[in-house]
C-alpha cells in the first residue's frame, strides 16, 4: 500500500481524485430517492466552495464556525475550509445557544456556515451578541436581511465560486493547497465535555492525516468499502471514519439515526463505527423482539447463542487471544485446556448457533467487514454477543486531544476485554497519582500519551495546557488503563470519576455500572455515594423489555413513569438483579456492593444528562437527581 509523504488535507484529497476520481464519493437521500456523485464531481464541488469563501474575504488562517449535523453537504464544506488554509471549527444543531455564543465568540469567526434557519431561530434573538460574525451562511433555506451581517446559501457560494473560478482559473486553489505545512492548523474541535466550558481542541493537518494514514495502513481499506455515516459529524469518531473513505477511494452513504435501521438495509456497508449506545441499543431491540417470540423461538435463539458463544470463546483460548493481566493460574490453564478438547463440539454447536444468529449480520446488510466500537467503553457481554452473530466488533480507544485513536483491537488479535495495544508510533505510558511511571503491567494506572496525533494543545488556554501536557510532550488523558501481559491495554475507568466512600475506599464505578447493565431489564445506570457510607445507584429501565414482562406477570404498571420507583414489585424485581450481579461470587468486593437505588422515570439523554457521544455527565446528572440521591442514605436505607 502507498503511503502519504506530505501529511495535509488537500494532499490526502489530491491523492483520492487521481486515482479514484471515477468512483462514488457518497450516497445521499433526495425526495426518498438515493442520489450519487463521483469524486471528481465532488472535488469540483469543493472547489468552488473554496473560491465562494475566497471571493466572499476569507482569508488563509481564518477560523469558520460550521454548525450542523451529519449530511453530505457536510464533508463538502469541512474539506473545501481546510484544503484552503482555512480553520474548520465545527459543531452540531443541538449545541445549545451559550456553547454556539462561546465558540464563535472564542475562536472571533468572521463566517458562520449554518444547517438551516432553525439553527438561525436559535441565536437570532441575541445576534448582537456574535460581534465578530460579519457573514452568515445556511445550508438549506433562506435567512431574512440581518443588520450588519451579509448572509448567503449555499448555493450562493457555490455560484460565487464558479464566477471567481472562470476568471482565475483554479490554479489559486492549488497554490494554496500546497502552501499548507503539516503543522498548520486544520480544525478547532470543541469537546462536549462532562464538566465546565467546552475546550476547543487543535487539531493540525499531520494529527488528523497521520491518524487517518496510520488506519488506512492496518485496515486496510480500499476503494470497495463504504460506510453509512450517521453520528455527529464534528465527533472526532465520525470524522475520522469519513477521512478514512476519502484516504480509500471508498464511498460514504449518509443517514442519521432516524433512517439507520432502513439504510443499513439498503447500503450494506462494509464498515460500520457506532458508539458503545448504538450497539447496546441494537442488542437490546434484538433482546425484546426475543422475549416476545414463541416459546420454541427462544428456546432456539438461547441454544443458538450460548452454542455460538462458548464456540467464541473456544477459538479465542485456541488462537491465544485471552488476555491476562497476570501470570495465567492453574484454574486458567485448566479452563483452556477444557475448551481445547471440546473444540470439535463446540464448533458444530457454534456453526449451527452461527445460522441463526446469522439474521441478528443481516440488520447491518450482511457485509459488514470491519465493525468498530469507540468514544466510551463497550460492555462486555455486548461485545461477546456481536461476535457470536459473526460480526467482531474491533474496540478502539483514544479522545479528541490525540486525534481519536491511540489504541486499537487489530483483525487478526482481536483480544476480548482489551482495547488493543497502541498504534504504531503511539506512545502509552502508565503512572501512578504521584507521576511515578509504571514500569511492571497488571498494574492500573493513569495514561499518558505522546506521538504524532497528539493535538497543538487547547486554543486560548495556556493554564489547561500546562495542566494536562507536560514538557516532554506527553498528554494526561485522565483514564484508568492497565496493561495485559501481551501488551494490550484494558480500561479500568476514569481517575476523576472515581468514588471515595466515607470509609476512604476507592471505587471505580464503570465495572459496577457495565455489570449492572447486563440485566435486559436496565437501560443505563450510574452509580453514587461519593463521600456516604456505602455506594448507590440510578437506574434507567428498559421500558419494553420491563413492559412485556409487566405483563407476562400481570403487574400493573403506572402510566406515569415518576411513580414506578415506589412500586413493590418493580423493586423486589430490581433488587434482586443487582444482588445477583454485584457479589462477591461476580467478583466484586463487599465495599462494591450497590446498597440502594432509584428507578429513574426518562432516560438520560445526549446533549443534557449526556454528551454527543454517549458519555453520562456525572455532575449534571448528581445535581439533577440530588434530592433522590440524598434520599437513599435518609433514616440507614439499605435496600438492595
Amino acid at each position: 500500500m502507498n503511503s502519504l509523504t506530505n501529511l495535509t488535507m488537500y494532499n490526502l484529497l489530491q491523492n483520492t481524485i487521481e486515482k479514484f476520481g471515477k468512483r462514488p464519493a457518497a450516497k445521499f437521500r433526495k425526495d426518498g430517492k438515493w442520489q450519487e456523485y463521483n469524486y471528481a464531481e465532488w472535488n469540483s464541488k469543493i472547489q468552488e466552495i473554496s473560491a465562494g469563501l475566497l471571493e466572499i474575504g476569507a482569508k488563509k488562517g481564518d477560523n469558520i464556525t460550521h454548525i450542523a449535523d451529519n449530511r453530505q453537504e457536510w464533508m463538502r464544506i469541512s474539506m473545501a475550509i481546510t484544503t484552503m488554509g482555512c480553520v474548520d471549527v465545527p459543531r452540531g444543531t443541538d449545541a445549545t445557544f451559550e456553547d454556539l455564543n462561546y465558540i464563535a465568540n472564542h475562536t472571533e469567526s468572521k463566517i458562520l456556515i449554518i444547517e438551516n434557519e432553525k439553527v438561525y431561530n436559535k441565536i437570532s434573538a441575541k445576534i448582537d451578541s456574535f460581534p465578530h460574525v460579519k457573514i452568515i451562511i445556511v445550508v438549506e433555506g433562506k435567512l431574512p436581511e440581518i443588520k450588519k451581517i451579509k448572509t448567503y446559501t449555499l448555493d450562493d457560494i457555490h455560484e460565487l465560486g464558479k464566477a471567481y473560478l472562470q476568471k482565475n482559473s483554479n490554479s489559486f486553489y492549488h497554490e494554496l493547497g500546497k502552501g499548507i505545512k503539516e503543522e498548520d492548523l486544520a480544525s478547532i474541535i470543541y469537546t462536549s465535555g462532562t464538566t465546565g466550558t467546552p475546550k476547543g481542541v487543535m487539531m493540525t493537518h499531520k494529527n488528523l492525516t497521520w491518524e487517518i494514514e496510520t488506519a488506512f495502513q492496518i485496515l486496510k481499506t480500499n476503494e470497495n468499502d463504504n460506510a453509512v455515516c450517521f453520528l455527529p459529524p464534528w465527533h472526532i469518531a465520525e470524522r475520522l471514519l469519513e477521512l478514512m473513505m476519502v484516504r480509500s477511494g471508498a464511498c460514504c452513504c449518509f443517514s442519521n439515526v432516524a433512517n439507520i435501521v432502513n439504510d443499513l438495509a439498503e447500503c450494506k456497508p462494509t464498515f460500520v463505527v457506532a458508539v458503545p449506545r448504538v450497539w447496546e441499543k441494537i442488542y437490546d431491540k434484538v433482546m425484546t423482539n426475543v422475549t416476545k417470540a414463541a416459546p420454541l423461538q427462544k428456546a432456539i435463539f438461547e441454544f443458538a447463542r450460548n452454542g455460538s458463544i462458548e464456540f467464541v470463546h473456544a477459538k479465542q483460548h485456541l488462537f491465544n487471544l485471552v488476555p491476562y493481566t497476570d501470570n495465567p493460574s492453574p484454574a486458567d490453564l485448566m479452563t483452556k485446556a477444557q475448551y481445547i478438547l471440546g473444540f470439535p463440539l463446540l464448533a458444530v454447536w457454534g456453526t449451527l448457533g452461527g445460522v441463526v444468529l446469522n439474521k441478528v449480520n443481516a440488520i447491518f446488510g450482511g457485509r459488514v467487514r470491519i465493525a468498530v466500537s469507540g468514544a466510551s467503553a463497550l460492555q462486555p457481554d455486548i461485545d461477546l454477543f456481536f461476535r457470536a452473530c459473526g460480526i467482531e466488533i474491533l474496540e478502539m480507544y483514544g479522545m479528541t486531544e490525540t486525534a481519536g485513536v491511540v489504541c486499537a483491537r487489530l483483525p487478526q488479535e482481536n483480544k476480548f476485554k482489551t482495547l488493543g495495544p497502541p498504534l504504531p508510533g503511539c506512545e502509552v505510558q502508565l503512572r501512578t497519582e504521584k507521576g511515578e511511571v509504571i514500569t511492571e503491567r497488571g498494574r492500573k494506572g493513569i495514561a499518558w500519551h505522546r506521538g504524532p496525533n497528539i493535538m497543538r494543545g487547547y486554543y486560548k488556554n495556556p493554564e489547561k495546557n500546562k495542566e494536562i501536557m507536560d514538557e516532554n510532550g506527553w498528554l494526561n488523558s485522565g483514564d484508568l488503563l492497565i496493561q495485559t501481559q501481551s501488551g494490550e491495554f484494558a480500561f479500568a475507568g476514569r481517575e476523576k470519576d472515581t468514588v471515595v466512600l466515607m470509609g476512604g475506599e476507592n471505587i471505580e464505578p464503570v465495572p459496577i455500572e457495565d455489570k449492572i447493565k447486563t440485566s435486559s431489564f436496565v437501560s443505563q445506570v450510574m452509580v453514587v455515594g461519593h463521600d456516604k457510607k456505602t455506594l448507590s445507584a440510578l437506574i434507567v429501565p428498559a421500558v419494553d423489555i420491563l413492559e412485556d414482562w409487566a405483563k407476562q406477570n400481570k403487574i400493573t404498571l403506572d402510566s406515569d413513569r415518576k411513580l414506578w420507583n415506589k412500586n413493590p414489585e418493580l423493586r423486589k424485581l430490581f433488587k434482586k438483579e443487582i444482588q445477583e450481579l454485584i457479589s462477591n461470587k461476580t467478583g466484586f468486593k463487599s465495599f462494591e456492593k450497590v446498597t440502594n437505588f432509584y428507578i429513574v422515570p426518562k432516560e438520560f439523554e445526549p446533549g443534557k444528562e449526556m454528551t454527543e457521544t454517549m458519555k453520562m455527565k456525572r455532575n449534571v446528572i448528581g445535581d439533577l437527581y440530588k434530592k433522590e440521591i440524598e434520599s437513599l442514605y435518609k433514616d440507614g436505607s439499605d435496600d438492595a
